[in-house]
C-alpha cells in the first residue's frame, strides 16, 4: 500500500462514525470465481454487476481480485460502497466519496 493511501485510509476511519468494512477476495472463501461473484453478490444497488464498469469488471476478472469497502459514515441506515481490483485505488475512491459527501452535507 502506498504511503499516501495509508494517510487516506486513516482519514476514512476518522470520518467514519459507525462501521467500516474492508473485504478482499471474499469470492475465494467458497471457491467461487470473480465472474460468478460479480453476478451473484450484492453491491450498492442490487447485484454488484450494476455498480461497476465493464472495464473494472474485466480487470477484476484478469487479476482474480475483488476489493470491497462499505462505510456507514454517519448513521447505520445509509452507506457508501466502493469496489475494485486495486487497494490504493479503492482507498482513494472511498476517501474522495466521503470528502465530497462532507461538502454536500
Amino acid at each position: 500500500m502506498k504511503q499516501e493511501s495509508v494517510g487516506m485510509f486513516n482519514e476514512i476511519l476518522r470520518m467514519t462514525k459507525c462501521s467500516f468494512t474492508l473485504s478482499i477476495n471474499e469470492h475465494k472463501d467458497d471457491y467461487s470465481n470473480v465472474e460468478k461473484y460479480i453476478e451473484t453478490s450484492k453491491g450498492y444497488n442490487g447485484p454488484l454487476s450494476r455498480d461497476i464498469t465493464e472495464e473494472k469488471r474485466l480487470k477484476m476478472i484478469e487479476k482474480d481480485t475483488i476489493i470491497e469497502m462499505h462505510c456507514y459514515k454517519d448513521t447505520p441506515v445509509g452507506f457508501f460502497y466502493v469496489c475494485g481490483y486495486d487497494l490504493d485505488m479503492c482507498i482513494e475512491e472511498m476517501y474522495n466519496t466521503l470528502k465530497e459527501n462532507d461538502k454536500i452535507s
